[in-house]
């Protein structure tokens, strides 16, 4: 559970790796430059294939990683779920997200 949850915020909070004014952004600054100039905020981040691409490094780094597949897929299962919300709050929003 505490994985899920875990995995939630983080999935929540990743896809404004390029906003500077987010949370998330100000603490990876040195990935943030380059993201945010290449994609701009509500990009490529911002859309499907990044949940799923997201999901899939994260699983994969895991599995290489070595942890037992009882707390990777919880962990990967609550990114994608954080993902989808903060994907689902931004849609709701005026000037929405491209979603693919």
């Amino acid at each position: 559970m505490m994985l899920m949850l875990g995995g939630g915020i983080l999935g929540s909070m990743i896809l404004d790796i390029d906003h500077s004014q987010s949370a998330f952004g100000k603490r990876v600054l040195p990935l943030l430059i380059p993201i945010a100039t290449v994609f701009g905020h509500r990009g490529i981040s911002h859309s499907l294939l990044a949940v799923a691409g997201m999901s899939w490094l994260i699983w994969w780094s895991l599995h290489h990683l070595r942890w037992h597949q009882g707390y990777a897929v919880p962990m990967v299962a609550g990114v994608a779920t954080g993902y989808l919300s903060h994907l689902a709050g931004g849609w709701l929003t005026i000037s929405g997200v491209p979603l693919l």
